[in-house]
């Protein structure tokens, strides 16, 4: 008897530790999501440079939204929203066409770490011909 309670306690332990030791994917888990929800400060190097406001929202279906103001070093600056983003994990990828040239889109590819997200940027163009590219990174206002 004493030998089957035992069993039972270590199968519990068991099961509760290894529920305990999953993964977490942000786009599904509805608290870890709203981690990346907010403003985002940042800048980005490379083929161009400047300064952008990241504002990520989340929709009462629990979809993940996104826009962007930038201030380029060397000219006027633009809002763009996002066609797509997608949070899982501590990976963070988002897509928007660039409003100053519709022949043209902007990836961003990040890994968040805590309020930061560091990553890099590539401009192509709609037949998938790179353009440009650098690094970005934003700090969670």
């Amino acid at each position: 008897m004493v030998k089957n309670i035992l069993m039972l306690v270590l199968a519990t332990m068991c099961v509760s530790a290894t529920s305990l030791a999953r993964p977490i994917n942000l786009q599904g888990d509805a608290k870890k999501s709203g981690d990346v929800v907010g403003v985002w400060l940042g800048s980005w190097e490379g083929d161009s440079s400047g300064k952008f406001e990241l504002t990520i929202t989340k929709g009462t279906d629990g979809k993940l939204a996104a826009s962007m103001l930038t201030t380029p070093s060397d000219g006027p600056g633009f809002t763009a929203k996002f066609k797509s983003i997608e949070v899982s994990g501590n990976k963070f990828t988002g897509k928007f066409e660039d409003p100053t040239d519709e022949n043209t889109q902007i990836g961003l590819d990040g890994t968040i770490d805590s309020s930061i997200i560091k990553g890099t940027w590539e401009v192509q163009s709609k037949q998938g011909e790179k353009m440009g590219g650098g690094v970005w990174q934003a700090k969670k206002k």
